[in-house]
């Protein structure tokens, strides 16, 4: 027989508390009651199960870490857990992707270049396209208000 939800919540704020008191066994008992749970959370985050694993396992270093910080008058264990696990699979989404996204726009400069002509490539690739319909509506508000203004 399963236990009930407040049960639950019980045993795991005690394992919390185990936790905090840096028992490994009660730290082993939390990542088997909800690991699965927060691997899947993570996975639909960051797309990748290589990446989610690794996630996963910081996640728990912070429950390690931060167990103590742990308050059950704002929710409950599952809840807090969820919400390090939902937090640091954001992060580390975002981080992949700026580092993804650096990594692609860096370029190796042409051998023999000098100053003048990397500077100049770096200020054509930084120009912005605007399509034409957007420029003659751009243009025409400039005018409008241009006149408005006389």
């Amino acid at each position: 027989m399963r236990p009930s939800e407040p049960e639950q919540t019980l045993a795991d704020i005690a394992l919390l508390e185990r936790v905090t008191a840096r028992d490994q066994q009660a730290l082993a008992e939390l990542y088997d009651r909800h690991s699965g749970l927060l691997f899947t959370l993570i996975t639909r985050v960051v797309r990748d199960r290589a990446e989610a694993e690794e996630v996963l396992q910081e996640v728990f270093l912070a429950v390690w870490t931060k167990a103590a910080t742990y308050n059950a008058t704002l929710g409950s264990p599952v809840g807090w857990l969820v919400r390090l696990a939902r937090n640091r699979a954001i992060d580390y989404f975002r981080t992949s992707g700026v580092r993804a996204r650096t990594l692609e726009n860096l370029e190796a400069p042409p051998i023999g270049d000098n100053p003048e002509q990397a500077a100049s490539r770096n200020q054509e690739r930084s120009r912005v396209v605007v399509p034409a319909s957007i420029a003659i509506a751009v243009t025409a508000l400039y005018w409008t208000v241009e006149r408005l203004a006389l």
